[in-house]
């Protein structure tokens, strides 16, 4: 993933954050995530990989990753049920450029088992209706900037 843009089939689960008027390169953001993933059920015991991802726009860097979490869902025992999944994420960025930066966090689907199986749609941080039972997502985030001032 070390070269991934988020225009690589990456999927953003809300608006970007504005970092602006940056004036020193001795800077930290530090930012928390916490969301949730819902599957519809499918064949029981197979599974779908994922990844949630962190990208950074600014005057040298054109939307490339610069964090990433690799996890797994796995389908209800019964094969019918809805899986659910928080999914945490914490990103320490560091030195930022002088001026503005866009941070985008954003889902990938990576791969389905066995075999790359046809899985259903993965709900990010979104209610998703099943057999006419609705599962409520949702998507909470928390950020700090921290500069240190000459």
């Amino acid at each position: 993933y070390e070269t991934e843009r988020l225009s690589n089939g990456w999927t953003p689960i809300m608006d970007p954050i504005e970092i602006t008027g940056i004036t020193t390169a001795d800077n930290k953001l530090i930012l928390f995530l916490q969301t949730t993933l819902i599957q519809a059920g499918y064949q029981s015991g197979h599974s779908l990989s994922y990844a949630g991802g962190l990208f950074i726009n600014n005057s040298l860097v054109d939307d490339r990753l610069q964090g990433v979490r690799v996890s797994v869902i796995i389908s209800a025992s019964d094969g019918i049920s809805p899986v659910t999944k928080t999914e945490t994420l914490f990103f320490v960025l560091e030195n930022l450029l002088v001026g503005n930066s866009t941070i985008n966090i954003a889902f990938k689907r990576r791969t389905s088992s066995p075999n790359n199986t046809v899985a259903p749609d993965l709900y990010i941080g979104r209610n998703m209706t099943h057999g006419g039972v609705e599962t409520s997502g949702s998507t909470s985030l928390s950020y700090e900037f921290y500069e240190k001032k000459q």
